[in-house]
């Protein structure tokens, strides 16, 4: 205890310009838990100013029990379950490959039968961003030493049916139109978010950083492509249509 007591006694001399320096020598001290951490930690209390406490501790010196679990987690993992998880990611992408196809085909038809000048140059935007998707996917494939390969999305499937079911509801050249392809359109944002941050999500735990950070800058574009559509529609089209006589 006495040998604690003047080891953290003489990391306390260190002025503020060496805070970080004792905030090791402290971290270093505690996790080798010479005298057990509720010690370690009592025995600071007792000697150490408290701003410097406070700012040891906000450091996360400690192990966090977030943390603490995830390399429990990490470390439980069998092979037999993270071959499972890459199964079920590798669904995923493959279901993503699919539904990017088949929207970069869908979109054309949204931006023809759009009334709205700046909807159409919205939907046109983002259906370069698709088709850069496409390719982007193909690329995820290669970072983890896989085929590009596509499997049908019933998801994609459904919302694509029901977006030419809006046009074939509402009338040529009218906003209201307008206002059911940003429905539609929007339906597709919202699933492609979801999906896209699922895959990044689980490419971080498998360790594909690469493909990570391929599925992060989509998911960026997928989340600004749905608030473009958002401004467009309160901007003008939602006003509009309420105006319009049947």
């Amino acid at each position: 205890m006495l040998l604690a007591f003047f080891f953290c006694k003489n990391i306390c001399r260190h002025t503020d310009n060496h805070l970080l320096f004792a905030r090791r020598k402290c971290q270093l001290f505690i996790e080798k838990r010479a005298f057990g951490t509720r010690f370690a930690l009592l025995t600071l209390r007792c000697i150490m100013p408290r701003n410097y406490l406070l700012n040891i501790i906000n450091y996360n010196i400690m192990p966090t029990k977030t943390n603490t679990r995830k390399t429990a987690a990490a470390a439980s993992r069998t092979p037999e379950a993270e071959s499972a998880l890459k199964e079920l990611f590798l669904d995923e992408i493959k279901d993503i490959y699919w539904a990017e196809q088949h929207l970069a085909k869908a979109l054309p038809k949204m931006i023809k039968g759009a009334t709205s000048e700046e909807l159409k140059q919205t939907i046109t935007n983002h259906l370069e961003e698709t088709k850069n998707h496409v390719t982007r996917l193909e690329s995820a494939f290669e970072a983890i030493g896989e085929k590009p390969k596509a499997v049908k999305c019933l998801a994609m499937e459904g919302l694509l049916k029901e977006a030419d079911e809006l046009l074939s509801d509402t009338d040529k050249g009218t906003e209201v139109r307008d206002v059911a392809i940003i429905s539609a359109a929007q339906k597709v944002e919202h699933y492609e978010i979801a999906s896209y941050g699922t895959l990044k999500t689980l490419a971080g735990t498998l360790g594909y950083a690469d493909a990570q950070s391929l599925f992060e800058q989509t998911l960026a574009e997928e989340k600004n492509a749905d608030s473009l559509l958002t401004q467009v529609a309160e901007n003008y089209v939602n006003e509009a249509a309420a105006a319009e006589v049947e």
